[in-house]
């Protein structure tokens, strides 16, 4: 098993490293070539937010935010170790989004899922797909706006999940539900950082509003309160689940599954 390290440095290098296969980080610009395209002119601007993302090939995503907004993005190929030209995702087919101030990724197979933040707080997400014999590798879908992001509130992660057949074979999947934990109402417990995630998601998803706070989130404090469990019940409401307010197995599938399509609660 190996684990891909990327980093920016202040200096606005990219540096990558895979543990432990190699002994130390290697210059991505010096090993493949890619260059820095948002670095142009006498004052050029420079990295301010990045994401990486392993592909089930091997294959490493890299995603860098310039400090003029722009998103770009270039890919390591595992057989012979180059790294594509970077790209701007915008440009390339993901469509305008405005300007860009944070990026976070993760893949699914070989596609590759990107959530973008703009200037108004906005969340998009697009998919990266690889090239096929009948085509170039796109962008699909575009750009969609698939909620909000307060950056106050701190950086902008993702949760990475397998895709869920309608059928699958015995077994498959299985080991995908088991490795995610079961959260119930604890009442005054200690924050959980898994809880906090979840909190931070079902807001995004739409789903923390309330009746009486109305357009109001969730207080994304880590613990898993009345109000949280409320709102795992509306989201199992909208699905035709128990509603126990609890995340189990068959509510983290269809949530998830809900999460990866970009979709949110109808308003």
């Amino acid at each position: 098993m190996a684990i891909h390290v990327f980093g920016v440095t202040n200096d606005d290098n990219l540096w990558h490293s895979i543990v432990p296969d190699q002994d130390d980080f290697g210059d991505v610009d010096g090993a493949g070539g890619t260059g820095r395209p948002w670095r142009k002119g006498t004052t050029p601007p420079t990295a301010q937010d990045s994401a990486c993302a392993a592909d089930s090939e091997g294959n490493l995503h890299v995603l860098v935010v310039s400090d003029d907004g722009r998103l770009w993005h270039t890919r390591r190929d595992a057989r012979d170790r180059t790294w594509s030209s970077f790209g701007n995702v915008e440009a390339g087919g993901a469509g305008n989004i405005g300007t860009v101030t944070a990026v976070a990724a993760a893949t699914e197979g070989t596609a590759l899922h990107i959530l973008a933040v703009n200037s108004n707080k906005e969340l998009h997400r697009t998919v990266w797909n690889p090239p096929t014999p009948a085509g170039p590798a796109r962008f699909d879908p575009r750009f969609q706006k698939v909620g909000t992001w307060n950056p106050a509130k701190g950086q902008l992660h993702t949760v990475a999940a397998s895709g869920f057949p309608a059928q699958p074979a015995t077994g498959t999947a299985r080991v995908v539900l088991d490795d995610l934990p079961v959260l119930r109402e604890t009442g005054g417990a200690a924050p959980d950082q898994r809880v906090t995630r979840l909190q931070q998601m079902l807001n995004l998803a739409g789903f923390g509003a309330t009746a009486t706070t109305g357009s109001g989130l969730l207080s994304e404090t880590g613990v898993y309160d009345a109000a949280t469990a409320d709102a795992v019940r509306r989201f199992q409401q909208a699905k035709g689940l128990p509603q126990n307010g609890v995340m189990n197995g068959d509510t983290w599938k269809s949530f998830l599954q809900l999460w990866l399509s970009g979709q949110t609660a109808s308003p």
